[in-house]
């Protein structure tokens, strides 16, 4: 999913006009996010982001701090963490920014969620109010919602300005949790198709398929639920515990799946006698009123004890959900006390997949040559042991996630699994698996893969693995008729996979160069480059445009992403340096060539004859300044300016 993340950034309050400040904000991202623009509000104006290598950008960026101009700039520091500097603030005045940037969604049979930026606001140290969200349904993503929560959900609203759209709001109450934004699945028998057409018969193709659509011999599983919970370990509270568990187990479970609830208290709450059906009217009753029922205080040893004893007694054939904070076995040596009494206690081994969310009050432990916090040695081993799962909340885990992952280990996993993609008269390319190790596949986990395609379609999918000891082999074939459309986004999603796939194995100066070129052809941030907004050599974006309502919500029009073809030759240079231009026809009637260079200062402009030439046009410069002064050797930017945006090329200037 696509976010456009605005951040006024203020210290009035704390500081006197005479100050002058530097804004450095340091923050996370969900692993494979991909960063695709940055704007930059000087006064009722904005400046969209240059990219460009990252020593060229910091150079500028600490060329003009010392000059007290007005540059943001952006790094990408490592696969999740970011760093953001903006030069100047003033004590009492406020700084505006944009940061553009896609997260990876996660499917599953229901839902297609993806994680909202909550944790930037607890930054602040004036808390907001209220959080609020506008979202829109289109095509096939309809009937938005919000997870994390307690009674969050959107409403359909109309204003002029928006036309028919969906609000919600979350209020600080709730800002601790983690949040999703979601929409129903538009899976249809067992896949989701679409592409984006570059031309006639090139394009990229974006495919979800789930693999338990296409299996005979599911099989159906007996699972038990414990929820255990101290107050003081996390910010979530026992009703979004509960919630968010009701939410997934409906989810995850069919009607052909039976559980049981168990809930620690001084004495274990059952929410039945016998397995139930997972079907929606059982769940709902399990879930009804029990809030009271689940103490603020932890008794994991008895809750667990009972939990197995039930299953000892009634079919063994089960695996057990805990949904845990606590922390009150934290050494290993109590923790492998426990863990030995309770698989004493199993008549049969019990698969336990843990999820835990503790998130405040940690005491650190340090065995077997690494650390551990809370419960976190106990749980990962116990789960081990048992042949079960262990998923740990942090930023790129929210609650929902890892409770999902652990129904997801339920049915188990698909053995030497594969998944080509064809055309019936052409071929795809260029493959890279979103949200999933292809090793490790699970059968109630949609795989989600984005490729190349070169022809016509229709578009074919072979499935193929071992489940259950058995082979299987699914081929579909899907013609135009049930694929949708995307639009550009699927190329900035495709790009940023490339680059984050070569980050990966960078190693030599080449691998750099082909990552910097990408990345700055295709506006991508990366390792290695940067989105730098200047005062000078950034012209304001007449396309960036924003219109806020009472509540200061922006609107953005679209923007129109056709760009010049720039090239330049020899580059570096000494004497004399030939720049290429190819101009989309309507962009020649007002364009202006101009160079700065690395503190934004103009040093020289061509002249407009040139613009007789038509759209194809050949510059030549000769290092010198518009007044006929030589030039120092160093980086300089050749700048269009047209009605349509701002286009820079690097030239660099040798002795």
């Amino acid at each position: 999913m696509e976010y456009g993340l605005y951040l006024t950034f203020s210290a009035d309050n704390y500081f006197s006009s005479y100050d002058t400040l530097e804004v450095v904000l340091n923050f996370d991202l969900p692993d494979k996010a991909i960063i695709t623009d940055s704007w930059l509000w000087i006064g009722d104006d904005i400046s969209k982001a240059l990219i460009m290598d990252q020593w060229t950008a910091t150079l500028i960026y600490e060329s003009i701090v010392k000059r007290r101009r007005d540059p943001s700039i952006l790094y990408k520091k490592s696969s999740t963490q970011y760093e953001l500097r903006i030069f100047p603030m003033a004590g009492n005045e406020t700084r505006k920014v944009k940061i553009t940037y896609l997260v990876p969604a996660a499917w599953n049979n229901d839902y297609v969620l993806s994680p909202l930026p909550v944790q930037l606001i607890n930054t602040s140290s004036q808390p907001l109010e209220k959080f609020k969200i506008i979202t829109w349904s289109s095509g096939e993503w309809q009937n938005p919602i919000i997870s994390g929560g307690t009674d969050i959900s959107f409403s359909p609203e109309t204003n002029a300005e928006y036309g028919a759209h969906f609000e919600a709001e979350i209020p600080s109450s709730q800002y601790s949790n983690s949040f999703n934004i979601g929409f129903s699945s538009p899976l249809e028998n067992g896949f989701y198709l679409n592409k984006y057409a570059i031309n006639e018969n090139e394009g990229i193709y974006q495919l979800a398929v789930l693999p338990s659509a296409y299996l005979d011999s599911l099989e159906h599983r007996k699972v038990m639920v414990i929820l255990d919970y101290d107050i003081s370990n996390s910010y979530i509270t026992k009703s979004d515990v509960i919630n968010q568990t009701k939410s997934i187990l409906m989810s995850e479970l069919s009607e052909k799946d039976s559980f049981n609830l168990f809930l620690s208290n001084i004495q274990t709450y059952k929410s039945s006698e016998n397995w139930v059906n997972a079907n929606s009217e059982n769940v709902t009753q399990a879930f009804e009123n029990i809030t009271s029922k689940l103490s603020n205080y932890s008794n994991l040893a008895s809750v667990t004890t009972d939990a197995i004893d039930f299953i000892n007694k009634h079919g063994k054939n089960a695996e057990i959900i805990l949904i845990s904070n606590s922390d009150q076995y934290g050494s290993n040596q109590t923790a492998n006390e426990i863990i030995n009494d309770l698989l004493k206690l199993m008549e049969t081994k019990i698969p336990i997949h843990i999820a835990y969310f503790q998130e405040v009050n940690y005491k650190y432990y340090w065995f077997g040559g690494r650390s551990y916090y809370g419960n976190e040695y106990l749980f990962y081993n116990l789960s081990k042991i048992s042949g079960g799962s262990y998923q740990k909340k942090d930023y790129n885990n929210s609650l929902n996630t890892i409770i999902t992952s652990c129904f997801n280990y339920l049915h188990g996993t698909v053995k030497s699994f594969d998944l080509y993609t064809s055309l019936d008269d052409g071929i795809c390319y260029s493959r890279y698996f979103i949200n999933n190790n292809p090793d490790i596949v699970y059968v109630n986990q949609p795989i989600l893969q984005v490729g190349k395609y070169k022809g016509n379609f229709p578009f074919n999918f072979e499935l193929s693995g071992e489940y259950l000891n058995e082979l299987f082999s699914h081929d579909e074939s899907v013609d135009n008729l049930n694929v949708y459309s995307a639009d550009s986004v699927s190329q900035d999603i495709w790009t940023g996979l490339y680059i984050q796939k070569l980050e990966q194995t960078a190693s030599s100066n080449e691998l750099i160069s082909d990552i910097i070129r990408y990345s700055i052809d295709e506006r991508i941030l990366s390792l290695y480059t940067a989105f730098i907004c200047l005062e000078d050599t950034t012209t304001v974006c007449e396309d960036c445009e924003e219109e806020d309502d009472e509540n200061g919500w922006p609107t953005l029009i679209n923007e129109n992403n056709t760009k010049p073809i720039l090239n330049a030759y020899p580059n570096p240079f000494s004497h004399e340096i030939t720049i290429s231009i190819k101009l989309n026809a309507p962009e020649n009637e007002d364009v202006t060539f101009e160079i700065y260079n690395v503190t934004g200062e103009l040093v020289y402009v061509f002249s407009d004859e040139y613009l007789t030439n038509g759209s194809e046009i050949s510059l030549t410069w000769d290092g010198k300044t518009t007044e006929g002064v030589e030039l120092p050797a160093g980086i300089y930017l050749f700048t269009i300016k047209t009605g349509k945006g701002t286009y820079h090329l690097k030239l660099v200037k040798q002795n």
